[in-house]
């Protein structure tokens, strides 16, 4: 392989990533570098029960069942029956939450509640009191919890930095990403920022990787083929999205969609023409794509302002 003559090396960039995130500790550091609507939201108050319903749930010994119709989940223990062999169970207690976090315990209907209730077989399920104990556990748990970011939310929000930047996924399936340095190693700079705070937030489970690689001519390739891809895929979501919408003058929610298409088209674009200069050659397949994309955009209009 040799070496391409370009303007611009990058990084190739990946993360490992927990679900310990602080999420205000993190959206206060981004905030602070002016990217505040990149920060993970922090966890729902359902996602924090379940999270803190699952502390108390040794496996195989306890699972979870979700509660029909309501914002929250049945803890239900499972034993083997000593004399038939076959497994039974009983629901420990439930959990319900409100959109604010309040949640709303309930005692299983099976679990007797003093200690004369149990004859010396049913010392294998949890007493009343370890069920007590238990609740109280789940709502410091989902406290806890309910303060911090899941690792899907946090890769979104990473995902969303790199496009920021505008670099591109390597892969279809996202995972490994490559981000250009821009001017004076701009980017890169303002990437190291945001990879510290990613991993000062991420309660030792964050790790973000950024490896500095000779681009070679299978290298430009990639980068090019993904960039290619990309733009591709947006094509692809604003024909989707056009034919989704309700046309018309009045349709507030279709002049959002124009408005934000035509944005990312003015994105696309300069971020095509920033790659030509990277790789010192013209992108032609690229400006073809986004042509289409303009004309999606076009017709999009034309369509809204007719009542299509």
């Amino acid at each position: 392989m040799t070496n391409v003559q370009v303007n611009n090396n990058g990084r190739m960039v990946y993360f490992t990533l927990g679900g310990e995130t602080d999420a205000e500790k993190l959206g206060q550091a981004l905030e602070d570098m002016g990217l505040g609507k990149f920060a993970p939201s922090s966890n729902t108050s359902r996602i924090a029960l379940k999270l803190g319903c699952q502390s108390v749930c040794s496996k195989g010994v306890r699972f979870l069942r979700d509660l029909k119709g309501e914002r929250g989940y049945a803890v239900v223990s499972q034993r083997k029956d000593e004399t038939s062999g076959e497994l039974t169970f009983r629901v420990d207690f439930s959990a319900v939450t409100d959109l604010e976090g309040d949640i709303t315990f309930r005692v299983g209907d099976e679990v007797p509640t003093n200690p004369g209730g149990y004859s010396l077989l049913d010392t294998k399920w949890p007493t009343y009191q370890q069920v007590l104990d238990d609740m109280g556990r789940v709502k410091a748990r989902a406290l806890v919890e309910s303060t911090r970011c899941q690792a899907s939310t946090v890769a979104r929000s990473l995902v969303g930095l790199v496009d920021r930047f505008h670099g591109v996924s390597l892969r279809e399936s996202g995972g490994i990403y490559w981000l250009p340095a821009g001017p004076n190693n701009a980017v890169l700079d303002k990437w190291s920022k945001v990879a510290e705070a990613f991993t000062a937030c991420g309660g030792g489970r964050n790790i973000i990787y950024a490896l500095q690689t000779e681009v070679d001519e299978d290298t430009a390739f990639a980068i090019m083929d993904a960039l290619v891809r990309e733009v591709k895929k947006e094509r692809e979501q604003m024909e989707e999205r056009f034919h989704g919408l309700e046309h018309g003058a009045s349709d507030d929610r279709h002049k959002r969609a124009l408005a934000t298409m035509e944005s990312r088209i003015k994105t696309l674009r300069g971020r095509v023409k920033g790659y030509e200069s990277i790789v010192g050659r013209n992108l032609d397949g690229l400006r073809t794509e986004l042509s289409e994309c303009e004309q999606v955009l076009g017709f999009s209009v034309l369509a809204n302002s007719v009542g299509l």
